[in-house]
C-alpha cells in the first residue's frame, strides 16, 4: 500500500513540475516575441522602444526565476524519493523511468529547451546588429566632428569667444 502512496506522491510532484515548466514555456514564448520585436526596433533605431522591450524581458525572467525556485523544490523531493542526483542527469533519468507524467514532462522540457535556444540565437544576432549600429553612429559622429574642424579651419573662427574678447580689449 505504501508503494502506491509513494507513486501517487511522485505522480503529483511530476505534474507540478510539468505545470511549472509549461508556465515557463509560456513566458519563453512571450520572450521570443519580444526578442523578434527587438530585432525590428534595432533596425529602426528606436532605442527607447528597445529599452522597453528589454525591461519587459527582464520582468519575464524574474517570473521564470521564481518558477525555478519551485522547480528546484520539486526536484529535491523527487530526488529524495527516487534516489536521483540533481544535476545534468536528473531529467534524463527521471524521464526514462516508467512513471505517469514523465512523457509529457519530457516533451515540455524539449519545447522549453528549443525556445531557449531560439531566443539565445536571436539575442546574439540582435547584439551583433546593435554593435554594428553603434560603430555606424560613432563613425557618423567622427565625420561630423571632422567636418566641424575643417569648417573652423577654413573660416578662421575659434570656438572660444573669451579669448577674442580679451584680445580686443588690449
Amino acid at each position: 500500500m505504501k508503494d502506491n502512496n509513494d507513486n501517487l506522491s511522485i505522480e503529483n510532484l511530476i505534474k507540478k513540475l510539468t505545470n511549472n515548466y509549461e508556465e515557463e514555456l509560456n513566458y519563453y514564448k512571450e520572450m521570443l516575441k519580444l526578442t523578434n520585436q527587438q530585432q525590428q526596433v534595432i533596425e529602426d533605431d528606436e532605442w527607447q522602444s528597445l529599452n522597453q522591450l528589454v525591461s519587459r524581458k527582464r520582468e519575464l525572467m524574474k517570473k521564470v526565476d521564481e518558477l525555478e525556485k519551485q522547480i528546484l523544490s520539486y526536484q529535491e523531493k523527487i530526488s529524495a524519493e527516487l534516489n536521483l542526483q540533481i544535476g545534468d542527469t536528473f531529467y534524463p533519468e527521471l524521464c526514462n523511468k516508467d512513471l505517469p507524467g514523465t512523457k509529457k514532462l519530457k516533451q515540455v522540457l524539449i519545447n522549453v529547451y528549443r525556445l531557449m535556444q531560439q531566443i539565445g540565437e536571436l539575442d546574439k544576432v540582435n547584439q551583433a546588429r546593435m554593435e554594428e549600429k553603434k560603430k555606424q553612429k560613432q563613425q557618423e559622429l567622427n565625420d561630423v566632428n571632422q567636418g566641424l574642424s575643417v569648417n573652423r579651419a577654413y573660416s578662421g573662427k575659434s570656438d572660444s569667444s573669451e579669448g577674442k574678447f580679451i584680445d580686443q580689449n588690449k
